[in-house]
């Protein structure tokens, strides 16, 4: 054989060998591809205009002037008896409109049609088998009541049944991990050992937080295994909203600056309550009378 040709047949080797490696690459990556269930993938919607806080209610702060997220970092503040009870008045209200929010999450509903109703009493039309969490924030009496929950639109398919009901019992187990004088990581470790004995992952970019005159401050919660130290202490108040997936950990946020979507289109779903370390126990805040 001519050297040229030697040199043809080598390069025809290579370009076969490279375009080998990628079909058995492609192939690889579609037999690994996880199932996330039966359901339509959801995409941002548009955002109405923002909705106006009558004069004669007290705002936050932050209402009046856009500020950065407030630091999770620091000094754990523990509670006042009086603060305790504004605080317990709050996070009822937030729980009671969230629990009225049944009525409203149905399909053909738009999610600004829930907007309206929690500012009342984003816009994406809501379809058969869709999961939606609601976060309810309440500011009342100068303080904060936080509480969220995943509803099932119409006939959700069996993993997405599952995947909620899993994620609760994530957050009810993270809060029975709580106590005074118990670590804080014992709340990552409980929900993240549930989550993957059921097959799913925790989404590590979520994480609880402090709660009171504030929206977020110190401690920040984390729902994964991890050994970050720290104690409860009696009158310590926060929330605990573990974030559970069908698929893997990375999110991406959209160009918004706020929509967080999975990488790899997997689906989640959330529960949150705010509790309060007692001297002897925990005690959910956010449940309706």
């Amino acid at each position: 054989m001519k050297k040229d040709n030697c040199g043809k047949a080598q390069q025809q080797f290579e370009e076969l060998h490279q375009i080998s490696i990628a079909v058995i690459l492609k192939i690889m990556l579609t037999s690994k591809r996880k199932d996330h269930g039966t359901f339509c993938p959801v995409s941002p919607g548009s955002v109405s205009p923002e909705r106006l806080i009558p004069s004669h209610i007290t705002a936050p702060p932050y209402y009046h002037t856009p500020q950065t997220p407030s630091s999770t970092m620091g000094e754990v503040e523990i509670k006042s008896v009086e603060v305790i009870a504004k605080m317990r008045e709050s996070c009822k209200l937030a729980a009671r409109i969230l629990n009225e929010c049944r009525e409203v999450v149905q399909v053909g509903r738009t999610t600004d049609d829930i907007d309206e109703f929690v500012h009342e009493k984003l816009s994406k039309l809501l379809e058969d088998g869709d999961l939606i969490n609601v976060d309810i924030t309440v500011y009342h009496q100068g303080f904060h009541g936080d509480c969220s929950r995943t509803f099932l639109v119409g006939n959700v398919d069996d993993l997405g049944r599952k995947l909620a009901k899993v994620a609760e019992e994530c957050l009810m187990l993270g809060i029975e991990a709580c106590g005074p004088n118990r670590m804080f990581s014992r709340i990552g470790s409980c929900i993240e050992s549930h989550a993957r004995k059921h097959g799913f992952s925790v989404i590590p970019a979520f994480i609880g937080h402090g709660i009171g005159s504030y929206f977020h401050g110190p401690p920040e919660i984390l729902h994964f295994k991890n050994s970050v130290g720290g104690f409860m202490k009696p009158g310590m108040v926060f929330t605990v909203e573990p974030v559970i997936s069908t698929g893997g950990q990375e999110v991406e946020i959209l160009e918004d600056g706020w929509t967080a979507v999975s990488c790899d289109g997997a689906r989640s779903a959330q529960f949150e309550h705010t509790v309060l370390i007692t001297d002897s126990n925990v005690e959910i805040l956010t449940l309706p009378d």
